[in-house]
C-alpha cells in the first residue's frame, strides 16, 4: 500500500535535493546516495450512499483497506459554501448529519486523511462526493 513518491539525495554536510520521477539528476564530482522517498497510496472510500431523512442526511461508505488511514473527513455544502465537517476516527464507516434544510441540496464530500509526507504536507485521498436534499 506505498508507491514511489520521488528520489532524495543523501550527501553529508549538504541539504536535500529531491527530485521527481523524470526529472533528470546530474552526477556531481562527489559521491552521492539517492534514497528512495514512498508515500502511502491514497486510496478514497468506496460505494458512497445517501439516506435522507426529516431535515437530516445519513451517509454509509466503505472504508480503503490500508493501515495507513488516520482519519475520515467528511463535510456538506450548500451553494458550494461548508455549511458543516467533522474529523471521523478511521474505522468510521457512517454518519448522521441533522439540522439541515429540507429544500436545500446538499453536496457531501468524504475524504480519507493518510498523515503527512516527509516534508510535513497533508495526504489525502481524493475527495468522494453525493448530493441529496433531506426530507421535509
Amino acid at each position: 500500500f506505498t508507491e514511489f513518491y520521488r528520489w532524495a539525495t543523501d550527501d553529508l554536510g549538504a541539504s536535500t535535493i529531491r527530485y521527481q520521477s523524470g526529472e533528470t539528476f546530474i552526477m556531481p564530482d562527489n559521491p552521492v546516495c539517492l534514497k528512495a522517498e514512498w508515500r502511502p497510496v491514497a486510496f478514497p472510500v468506496e460505494s458512497l450512499t445517501e439516506n435522507p431523512f426529516s431535515m437530516a442526511i445519513a451517509l454509509s461508505w466503505t472504508n480503503p483497506n490500508s493501515s495507513y488511514v488516520e482519519s475520515i473527513h467528511v463535510s456538506w455544502s450548500a451553494s458550494s459554501v461548508v455549511v458543516g465537517s467533522t474529523v471521523l476516527s478511521p474505522g468510521t464507516e457512517s454518519i448522521y448529519i441533522d439540522g439541515l434544510l429540507h429544500d436545500i441540496v446538499y453536496t457531501c464530500e468524504v475524504r480519507v486523511y493518510y498523515g503527512k509526507d516527509s516534508e510535513g504536507n497533508d495526504i489525502f485521498s481524493s475527495p468522494v462526493s453525493i448530493g441529496v436534499t433531506p426530507n421535509e
